[in-house]
């Protein structure tokens, strides 16, 4: 899809401003969420009155069928508007939406340690970029959650990549891989939660390997917990939510969450009102 020079400009324009350095949140909010909120402004104003934005799932994990946490993005045409994350403790029946976001990603992959520990990565979605992927970090069930302050510097160091594994073997020891496009493969190790992160090991792939092929079995979604899909239809209003039934060995539509949306007054509102929309949850 090609888009038209200024809309490029705009956009570039809006990158620009991630390099100013912002001096402090005015209230008691992290400076980083400050920052996330004036960048968001800039970026409504690149967006022209009417512009659809399409929810994009990117992942949904559970650890026991319960608690389900669902990760994507607010997209406009051309990129990433901020990230999304919902969260459902009723098995993907209904959902809220957890009020921490960045601005131009997305979530990626989702890791539950067991029913109270998860993990979630946000990466950039505008093409090109190389911008660093950050991790968050919750122990109460995805209710609360706090980002690394500590930018993953896999995209900095190797260009632009993307997660191959990522798993924790307890709560404090984990590890994630990043593979770039021209063959870098680094693994990094945090022994604290998720709060800090070392270079374990570099090396060097094929880059015309199948980057799926590397995934490992402890990567997020394994196949022994409950697996949850979506269903989009891009000429349906609506994005639907499936389980997957051991038993019947069928996936079985459970829920469904709105798909189009449009700005009005700076607020994300859906262009086809559903009876039980996703609430909102605040930290």
């Amino acid at each position: 899809m090609e888009f038209p020079s200024s809309a490029i400009k705009r956009h570039l324009a809006f990158l620009c401003l991630l390099w100013i350095p912002w001096i402090a949140a005015p209230d008691d909010r992290p400076a980083w969420k400050y920052r996330e909120q004036q960048n968001l402004k800039e970026m409504r104003k690149n967006i022209e009155p009417g512009t659809e934005l399409h929810v994009v799932v990117d992942s949904i994990a559970s650890w026991d069928g319960e608690m389900v946490l669902l990760g994507g993005s607010y997209r406009t045409p051309a990129h990433a508007y901020r990230s999304l994350l919902l969260r459902s403790l009723d098995g993907g029946k209904s959902w809220s939406e957890i009020e921490e976001w960045m601005t131009g990603c997305h979530v990626g992959e989702i890791y539950f340690f067991d029913a109270m520990r998860a993990w979630f990565i946000t990466a950039w979605s505008v093409e090109g970029t190389q911008a660093p992927y950050y991790i968050f970090r919750s122990a109460d069930k995805g209710k609360t959650w706090r980002r690394s302050e500590q930018e993953m510097p896999a995209a900095k160091s190797i260009g632009l990549s993307y997660v191959t594994d990522f798993f924790f073997e307890s709560p404090l020891r984990g590890e994630i891989t990043f593979v770039s496009t021209v063959g870098d493969m680094q693994t990094y190790r945090t022994l604290d939660g998720g709060v800090t992160w070392r270079i374990l090991t570099t090396q060097k792939i094929d880059p015309d390997q199948d980057l799926g092929s590397r995934r490992s079995p402890r990567a997020a979604g394994t196949a022994s917990r409950p697996r949850y899909k979506a269903e989009t239809d891009s000429e349906n209003p609506v994005i639907f939510i499936q389980k997957y039934d051991p038993a019947s060995q069928e996936w079985k539509r459970i829920s469904f969450l709105p798909y189009r949306y449009v700005l009005k007054k700076g607020r994300l509102t859906p262009v086809v009102k559903l009876a039980t929309p996703p609430k909102k949850e605040k930290p």
